[in-house]
């Protein structure tokens, strides 16, 4: 009966919130999650989220928080697979990864429009970069991309959470 209906828009609510918030997602250039995409999306009340996902190759995970004037994001990438990681950060010099600067030989793909993009192999990382709000991409810039089911009314939270956000920047 109705138990379906709601599992299908938590499905749908799930699938959404690990690809925007955790932001964890795939490439179709590999099977399954062998090319991994780690995109998280910063803003309105969220203070902190973080995802794992049981893949083929093992577990994937993203989490972030705010702390400070600060995000810091922990990943973990499977063996066997590559990940594109993008941090939300205004440069590739606001970043640290395990409290040092980004070396020269960090695979950077792109350092652009908020974000700061790595290419990573298997491990455990954990980055930390100055909180930019101004510089950080907000959900509607980039909600058109996700499939969220027409009568599934969560627009206004998102509206209320931008709008907190946008009052609460940092001078």
């Amino acid at each position: 009966g109705m138990n379906s209906f709601n599992h299908y828009a938590y499905g749908a609510i799930g699938d959404w919130m690990y690809r925007m918030i955790a932001g964890i997602d795939t490439y179709d250039d590999g099977v399954g999650y062998k090319h991994i995409k780690i995109k998280p999306t910063i803003g309105g009340s969220l203070k902190y989220a973080s995802a794992s996902l049981q893949t083929y190759y093992g577990k994937v995970s993203s989490g972030w928080k705010l702390e400070g004037d600060k995000v810091i994001l922990d990943i973990e990438i499977p063996s066997n697979t590559i990940a594109s990681v993008y941090i939300p950060a205004s440069s590739k010099e606001s970043v640290t990864e395990n409290g040092n600067t980004l070396s020269a030989d960090s695979k950077i793909i792109t350092a652009e429009n908020g974000y700061v993009g790595l290419q990573l192999g298997s491990g455990r990382y954990h980055f930390e970069a100055k909180k930019m709000y101004k510089n950080v991409p907000y959900i509607d810039e980039t909600i058109e991309d996700y499939k969220v089911p027409n009568n599934t009314d969560i627009w206004p939270q998102i509206e209320a959470d931008l709008k907190f956000a946008y009052d609460n920047l940092p001078e």
